[in-house]
């Protein structure tokens, strides 16, 4: 859904190979940062913000490259930020600030 407004979400979770070859199909769940009702809070700012765009395609248009979520652990950057944007300006780092 999120994708329809140009957002994409960088993903950390999903089936990941337990052997570089994955031999005989031997995957783990892989469990990340994201969690349902962070997401769901994603989907419901991207649509306000929309809505104040005039809509999906006026949004769309405003992001004509669109723009990448990533969730990481604040260990990673030691510091007490809650977001920052990329230097290249099209991703935006959300920490986790446990």
């Amino acid at each position: 859904m999120l994708r329809l407004y140009g957002v994409y979400i960088l993903i950390d979770f999903g089936w990941t190979p337990d052997t570089w070859l994955a031999l005989g199909g031997l995957y783990h769940w892989e469990k990340g940062a994201w969690e349902l009702n962070t997401l769901t809070a994603v989907l419901d700012g991207v649509q306000v913000m929309a809505s104040a765009y005039g809509g999906r395609d006026a949004f769309r248009q405003a992001l004509p490259k669109g723009i990448k979520l990533e969730r990481v652990a604040q260990s990673e950057y030691g510091n007490n930020r809650a977001a920052e944007t990329a230097p290249n300006g099209r991703i935006i780092r959300l920490f986790d600030l446990a």
